[in-house]
């Protein structure tokens, strides 16, 4: 799926509402592909685990989380084109039965990564019940 932005003024959020029958947590990453850096959009840093809840299962109060808006906790989400007229990001969610350390998918640009020794992949447990969605974010001057 893809999403054009044409008005760069704006400021964006993002609704997901939960219409599974099982109570999901939500981690939302960006990829920006100009420099590789991967943000961490959610949950928003500084939040503990303790204290995080998961979507509510499907009509029940508690069911959606708002990013960039309302009281999800984020700020609001702006894009800009730094050349040309047109750029592409990937906006990847991840939902999980149970609540799982993603820290480790953020990546800062290269441009600010410091050479050094290469570590290879992980490995991460992952509940048996997970789904991810990858989205296409193009804006357009």
């Amino acid at each position: 799926m893809e999403a054009t932005i044409q008005d760069l003024k704006s400021y964006y959020g993002l609704k997901v509402e939960n219409e599974s029958d099982h109570a999901l947590f939500v981690y939302v990453f960006y990829f920006d592909p100009n420099h590789c850096g991967i943000q961490k959009w959610y949950p928003p840093d500084g939040y503990s685990a303790k204290d995080w809840q998961p979507l509510a299962k499907k009509a029940r109060e508690g069911n959606v989380l708002t990013i960039g808006y309302g009281d999800g906790g984020t700020d609001p989400i702006e894009f800009s084109i730094k050349h040309g007229d047109r750029d592409t990001g990937f906006l990847k969610i991840i939902l999980s039965m149970s609540q799982v350390d993603m820290e480790f998918i953020r990546q800062a640009p290269l441009t600010e990564q410091r050479p050094g020794r290469v570590v290879g992949p992980r490995a991460r447990p992952m509940s048996p019940k997970w789904n991810s969605l990858m989205y296409a974010l193009t804006c357009v001057r």
